[in-house]
């Protein structure tokens, strides 16, 4: 975590040399994230967040409304340490959603972007467990709900970058038989001792999962004339 923000408030400083105001208007964004599973209990100690990527276009209104449409991958690994055998594979899935938010400059190099994505979510989840039962994939689909916090920085009159905070809200509930595997039984256990017997017992999997989510983002801004330089360059 120390390193993705060190990371970040380098290439902050790095564009704000020449940084520009921007008047947003319509947009491209591609965020790159790490998410992070919260809840329910099984989900967050047995799968491992890979990767979410959200390629999305959008459009702020000059009150600062924004208004967005895009789609999302994300990719969750089943923990080996947090299993009583071993079980490869792990969930992938697949959002088209609607945004809708608030984006503005509050100055020349940096603006906030506040919204959520609501839309429909298909998730398959894979594992070499599911396929010895002759079972080629398990499939699950529902609503998906994901608050996002993007912190903007401005590189030139057409393009920024933004540090995503996401909380991203999961129509499924977690259990065992999801990845295969037929007991509540982990090998797991809160202390980190991952020799510890654990046991899920199905009050743990009633809430449906949730993540956190935090990356990068890159914005192209196809309107950028009205934009002017707060910096001379020579």
């Amino acid at each position: 975590m120390n390193r993705i923000l060190a990371t970040f408030i380098f290439i902050a400083c790095v564009a704000g040399i020449r940084a520009q105001k921007i008047d947003p208007d319509d947009s491209f964004t591609f965020e790159l994230c790490l998410p992070n599973s919260t809840a329910n209990k099984p989900f967050r100690e047995i799968m491992q967040g890979v990767v979410s990527a959200s390629p999305y276009y959008q459009y702020t209104l000059k009150n600062s409304l924004s208004f967005g449409v895009g789609a999302n991958y994300s990719y969750f690994a089943i923990n080996q340490f947090r299993v009583t055998q071993k079980i490869f594979g792990g969930m992938h899935q697949g959002v088209g959603f609607f945004k809708i938010g608030h984006e503005k400059f509050w100055s020349e190099r940096m603006g906030t972007d506040i919204g959520v994505k609501i839309g429909y979510s298909e998730l398959f989840v894979i594992s070499d467990l599911l396929k010895s039962q002759d079972i080629t994939f398990r499939r699950m689909n529902g609503i998906f709900v994901e608050p996002t916090i993007s912190y903007v920085i401005t590189m030139d009159v057409n393009s920024s970058i933004r540090f995503v905070f996401g909380f991203p809200f999961y129509n499924f509930k977690f259990q065992p038989w999801t990845i295969g595997e037929g007991s509540w039984v982990y090998s797991t256990s809160s202390s980190g001792d991952n020799n510890t017997p654990g046991v899920y017992d199905k009050t743990t999997a009633k809430s449906n999962s949730r993540a956190f989510t935090i990356g990068f983002g890159y914005t192209f801004y196809f309107n950028g004339k009205k934009s002017e330089p707060w910096l001379d360059s020579e």
